[in-house]
């Protein structure tokens, strides 16, 4: 179920999706995501989106570990973020699973979606520094902006958030305005929730010819530890802090 994603277009993504469903979930390693955000002959990823539709992307969940890093990084530079170099023979991509096992922090992940859920299981090595960010603003292929976006902590196994986006681009229409809105559960309680903002990205106010963000600005993220709540707009996200065993999911 690989096929296709080699030098493809948008359609083309190894995550699984019911037909008509809310939620598009598959990996995402392109520093411009003009393929649906993934590219095979690239070795590392930067994560899982939840939208992976032309002109769309939103709610990036990355399991990682050790240096806290904010920013995805690139394709040719992993370790400048938070990416992880793959196991090419280790991924798979079945109806209705994807897998991969993550080299550079030991992770295994698999996911998997509903009509308007996915199901993420991740399995980490024994760690004081595992966390799972939930990143609100990575690349897409048009110029876009995150308007305003506000996660909050429910209790030690449950968030949610909202994020709104503006997307510039030409062809079909002149702009998309959306809001998405979430609730994320997890089967075993964080230790704490830390988050970042970056206020400071210079919005997009329409389509920008040979577009090609990073998401490496010039601004610096704030940085906060045991948050309850963050809200902002530019760039911001949540990272949730867990000590796990070898091997436990």
């Amino acid at each position: 179920m690989l096929m296709g994603t080699g030098n493809s277009r948008w359609m083309f993504k190894p995550g699984p999706s019911l037909p008509l469903s809310m939620v598009q979930i598959a990996p995402d390693n392109q520093d411009e995501t003009w393929k649906g955000g993934y590219e095979y002959t690239v070795d590392n990823i930067m994560g899982f989106s939840h939208f992976s539709d032309w002109t769309m992307c939103g709610l990036l969940t990355m399991p990682t570990s050790g240096k806290l890093q904010v920013n995805p990084g690139t394709e040719k530079d992993p370790d400048g973020g938070y990416r992880s170099r793959i196991d090419k023979k280790s991924e798979s991509a079945s109806i209705g699973k994807y897998s991969v096992f993550m080299t550079d922090t030991r992770i295994k992940a698999e996911i998997t979606a509903t009509r308007r859920a996915s199901l993420q299981r991740y399995t980490f090595p024994a760690l004081d520094s595992a966390r799972i960010l939930v990143d609100l603003f990575t690349p897409n292929e048009y110029p876009h902006n995150l308007k305003e976006a506000k996660i909050t902590k429910v209790t030690n196994t449950e968030i949610e958030g909202f994020a709104t986006y503006y997307n510039a681009f030409t062809g079909y229409s002149l702009e998309q305005l959306y809001t998405v809105h979430f609730v994320m559960q997890f089967s075993k309680p964080f230790q704490s929730m830390g988050g970042w903002v970056n206020s400071e990205v210079k919005p997009v106010t329409g389509y920008i010819g040979g577009w090609n963000r990073t998401h490496e600005f010039e601004s610096k993220p704030v940085i906060r530890h045991s948050i309850t709540a963050i809200q902002g707009k530019g760039d911001l996200g949540v990272f949730l802090d867990f000590k796990t065993k070898q091997g436990k999911p």
